[in-house]
Formats: structure tokens, C-alpha cells, sequence
């Protein structure tokens, strides 16, 4: 009895499979009530399940805001950790004449963190030994220790994600949170005293190359830095006829758009779940998406079968057959796993794109781009599943180029991504996903399968 059921459930899935294809041979037909019937069009939908492999991500684009910095450990996903090299960027004036220095501060200021908000955490800052190129593309597998061997420290505090020691009354929709180290009064004096330092940003590295900013201490939490500034406060002195007004003012030196900023993000312990491992434990039932620079879902359009069932075929019954595809979506549901423990909510957005193209996409970040063949999907929580509309066009489009192209036009991963509102997100900037999440997929041999649903007119 145990064999017959261990058969049966690795039947399923084909058997699933097979209904669902067959199912794709209802058709129904629009306006007959208001035409003749030899006027009306022959509609149809089509669903094709998707071939999927998991893919554990080398690296995603690091140049960019909004840089993320912690540890932060699930079950099944894995431990990430977050850390970021930073350039700040110098200030083309010199100091008044009869200023004083009061303090120098290097701040981080956040108003997004993820996990345990209570835990007990510890940032480092080192100086870089070598300087960052402004021109370069990053990569999040950038090696920090070709930047800096961390013998020189430069700043180190400990801190609680949510403060608990500030006031009710004094958190906002408008306060940011802050990381503070106060620095030696040395290097404010050296800032104040040496004109050179306002010259260039070249002259201001001799001073400081840049930061690598690290969790040092601690797990279960990852902080989003709004910005990263050394704050210089001092006072001008100026002489009156009433005797000296101490006038304030504040110089900040920040990582800014001007500045290099990267983000690094490794995989420590080395535990993401592999391709290998996932189907021995789940019989290739389910797939994975995750971040921050987790896994991706790679995807295979079934082009052959959706070109046989809405083109050959349907030409063979009438040689004067014209395709019109109304709507093409990829359907993508999530699934449950039941000793799944984690804290992980899927990702808010995933866009389908071609792997080759994600580094020109990535670099330019706005949504859509000219010639790259884009799709995004925005997740319905109550529907549990991502919809990729907005297909037609780019299948009708490859399917009348004929077969030849359709190894060059099948392969797409599924990204987790930020700064997408809805599926048509025109002109929105699109990054990488650096907040932890991890998604659950139902895949393409599932006994709800991932899929390509397809309504096309007979013309």
C-alpha cells in the first residue's frame, strides 16, 4: 500500500499537468448574441506550464542608495550578511575665518529595519586603503579586502535598532533614526585647518579614501541607511560693536550621488538551498526566489508547444488563419511549506527578465527600457500568486519570427525587485531588492503549475 501511494505521488504532478492542458481546449466565442454567427470570433484560451530551475545568485548590481548593513539569518534561505565601502564627498569651501570647532560626528541615519528591532547590535567603520573608481560598475561580490585590511579603525559603537530610550513624543512620520559616533577632535581640527581638503575630491582622499561599514556584532537584524555623513558642527565667532556673536553652523560630508557607494553582500555560512537539493526534498514541486542577492527562479517559455497549439494547428484547419493574441500572462502561485519556520514574507515585486540583459537593465534601473523585453509582477497576497500581464504583444511578436528564434526568446529569471507600484511602473526606478525576503513558488511540474495563460482571437 505505502508503494502504491509513493507512486501516486509522484503521478500527480504529470497527471495535473495533463488536465491543465487539457482543459486548454475550451474555446468560447464573443458576440454571437449581437451578430450573425458567421460573423463572430472565435476566442481562446491556452495554458502552458513552464519548465523551472532554481538559481543561487552570484552577485547583483551594488551601485546605488539606501544601503543595507546587517545579519540576518532563516531556516531555509540561509545567513546573509549586508555591508557597504562608501566614499564621502568633500565640500568646495574653506572655513570662515575666526571659526571654532565643536564636534565631529559620523552619523548613519535609517528609518527602515528588518527583524528582531530589540537585538543588540555592533557597527565598525574602517578607513580604505585603497579608493573606489566613480566610473566603475560594482557588483555585490566586490572583495572589501581589496579595499581595506581593517587595521584602521574608524569608528565602533553598539546600538538597538528601535531606540526605546527616545520619547513617544518625539518619533514622527519624520524621524530618522540614528547611529552616532562622536570622533576625535583631531581629525575636526585637521579639517578645519587644512585648505587643501576643500579642493578636490582627490586632495579630500588623501584625508580619507572612503569607509567600509560592517556588522561586527550581533544577528537577526538588517538596517537600510537613509544616508552616511561625517557632520562637522562649529561656530564663527564674529566681533561686533556689542562685543562677539557666536554664530552656529554645520559642514556635512556626505555619501551622496556624487560619491561611490557599493553594496557587499555574502552568504557566510554557505547554507542556500541548491537546485540538487530542493528536488530530492520536494520532487521538484516548488521553486525559490529570495533576497537580498539570494535566488533567482529561472523560467522557460514553452514557445514549441504555444506555436503548435495557436499557430500550426490552428493554421492547418485554415490556411488563412491570422494569430491574434488579446492577452498573454505568466501566473505564478505561492506555496506552503509546513516546516517552514521562518519570518520571511515574499517579495513585494519580481521582474521577468532575460538573464544576459540584467546588467545593462540594472545599470540604467529605469523601468522599462528600449529593447529589453521586460515583465513585472506585483504580488496579490490575498490571491497568494504574481500575474505577469502585459505578454501579448512579445509573444505574438516572437511567434510570428518563427521557431529560429525561440531559443534566444524562451529563458527568463524571475528577480526580486524595489521601486515597482504596479505592473506597468513606467518610468519607475527599478533596483534590486536589498530587504530580506524569501518567496515560496509553486513550480512548473506542481500540481498547480507555474504557467503561461494565453486568450488569442481567430481573425
Amino acid at each position: 500500500m505505502r508503494l502504491i501511494l509513493n507512486k501516486l505521488r509522484f503521478l500527480l504532478p504529470a497527471v495535473s499537468v495533463l488536465l491543465l492542458l487539457i482543459s486548454c481546449e475550451s474555446s468560447s466565442e464573443v458576440g454571437v448574441e449581437v451578430r450573425p454567427a458567421s460573423d463572430a470570433l472565435a476566442v481562446k484560451t491556452c495554458c502552458f506550464p513552464v519548465e523551472t530551475s532554481l538559481v543561487t545568485v552570484d552577485s547583483i548590481y551594488g551601485r546605488g542608495r539606501d544601503l543595507m548593513f546587517g545579519v540576518y539569518s532563516d531556516p531555509l534561505f540561509g545567513t546573509v550578511k549586508a555591508d557597504f565601502l562608501a566614499e564621502l564627498h568633500y565640500i568646495a569651501d574653506t572655513f570662515p575665518a575666526n571659526s571654532v570647532g565643536d564636534s565631529l560626528v559620523f552619523v548613519l541615519f535609517y528609518r527602515e529595519f528588518f527583524g528582531d528591532s530589540l537585538s543588540v547590535q555592533e557597527m565598525s567603520a574602517y578607513q580604505l586603503d585603497a579608493a573606489l573608481d566613480f566610473s566603475t560598475d560594482y557588483y555585490s561580490n566586490i572583495r572589501p579586502a581589496d579595499f581595506t585590511d581593517c587595521s584602521r579603525l574608524f569608528a565602533r559603537t553598539s546600538y538597538v535598532p528601535y531606540d526605546l530610550t527616545v520619547p513617544d513624543d518625539t518619533r514622527s512620520s519624520s524621524y530618522v533614526n540614528q547611529i552616532r559616533v562622536r570622533m576625535p577632535d583631531e581629525m575636526m581640527r585637521t579639517l578645519m585647518s587644512d585648505p587643501s581638503l576643500a579642493g578636490s575630491q582627490e586632495a579630500f582622499r588623501d584625508f580619507l579614501n572612503g569607509l567600509y561599514v560592517t556588522n561586527s556584532y550581533g544577528d537577526g537584524c538588517m538596517v537600510m541607511t537613509d544616508s552616511v555623513n561625517l557632520e562637522l558642527a562649529f561656530h564663527v565667532n564674529l566681533e561686533v560693536d556689542t562685543g562677539v556673536v557666536r554664530i552656529p553652523s554645520t559642514r556635512i560630508y556626505g555619501a551622496n550621488l556624487e560619491a561611490t557607494e557599493v553594496q557587499h553582500i555574502s552568504y557566510p555560512l554557505n547554507d542556500r538551498p541548491t537546485a540538487a537539493g530542493m528536488a530530492a526534498r520536494y520532487a521538484d514541486s516548488i521553486t525559490l526566489v529570495s533576497s537580498p542577492a539570494g535566488l533567482f527562479t529561472r523560467i522557460k517559455l514553452p514557445l514549441d508547444s504555444i506555436y503548435r497549439k495557436v499557430w500550426t494547428d490552428e493554421q492547418a484547419e485554415d490556411p488563412a488563419y491570422i494569430l491574434n493574441i488579446n492577452h498573454a500572462a505568466l501566473v505564478v502561485e505561492t506555496a506552503d511549506l509546513e516546516e517552514y519556520s521562518g519570518q520571511l514574507d515574499p517579495p513585494a515585486a519580481l521582474l521577468m527578465i532575460r538573464e544576459e540583459d540584467m546588467p545593462r537593465f540594472f545599470v540604467q534601473s529605469l523601468y522599462p527600457v528600449a529593447g529589453i523585453p521586460t515583465v513585472m509582477g506585483v504580488y496579490n497576497a490575498a490571491q497568494r500568486r504574481y500575474v505577469f500581464g502585459n505578454m501579448g504583444a512579445y509573444l505574438q511578436s516572437v511567434l510570428k519570427s518563427g521557431q529560429s528564434a525561440f531559443d534566444a526568446a524562451s529563458e527568463f529569471v524571475l528577480v526580486p525587485v524595489s521601486g515597482a507600484t504596479d505592473v506597468n511602473a513606467a518610468g519607475n526606478t527599478i533596483r534590486h531588492l536589498l530587504r530580506p525576503s524569501g518567496g515560496i513558488l509553486r513550480s512548473g511540474t506542481n500540481a498547480s503549475p507555474m504557467r503561461v495563460s494565453i486568450t488569442y482571437t481567430h481573425l
